[in-house]
């Protein structure tokens, strides 16, 4: 809630990203300790949104090359602050990779494939699916279908192509 709370196009955010991962989760056979990662994680993945300076959260159109550094940092900001609590030491790899890309250009790891944990694969196609069909200062909202075709350009690139066909 604070992450949402300092970025007004972030409200609900994690929810609806919880909510659409619980709806793919049931086609990829989870285990249970796996499931209990997701609910955590989908409401904690932006955690080090935390560390962006207000004047990036709030400007206007584009962001800077500069910018766009700041931003890429928050998985890894958001991970480091989860592993200080040991019962969370899942979640912030899941929260650390939800950004990686299925071909190895994501980051902050450029880690690919099955080198990304299952669950944070799941997160990258629900987050982007919320990001996509919400309002941001930098594009226009995207239709349901224009959104389901834009993760299925992507899929093997951006994002798992299991995880694609899930959704």
């Amino acid at each position: 809630e604070a992450v949402e709370n300092r970025d007004p196009y972030l409200k609900g955010h994690s929810r609806r990203v919880l909510a659409y991962a619980q709806q793919i989760a049931p086609a990829l056979e989870l285990t249970q300790p796996q499931i209990g990662a997701l609910q955590i994680s989908a409401r904690l993945h932006d955690l080090g949104r935390i560390i962006i300076p207000e004047f990036v959260v709030n400007h206007p159109g584009s962001l800077t090359p500069e910018q766009w550094e700041v931003v890429r940092r928050h998985p890894e900001a958001g991970a480091n602050f989860l592993k200080t609590l040991d019962f969370f030491g899942e979640v912030a790899d899941i929260v650390r990779a939800h950004h990686e890309s299925y071909d190895g250009t994501g980051y902050p790891d450029m880690r690919a494939g099955e080198e990304i944990p299952v669950v944070a694969r799941l997160l990258a196609i629900a987050d982007a699916m919320d990001a996509l069909t919400s309002p941001r200062p930098y594009r226009a909202v995207m239709s349901v279908d224009e959104a389901l075709e834009q993760i299925r350009k992507l899929a093997g690139q951006q994002f798992d192509p299991q995880m694609a066909e899930a959704l």
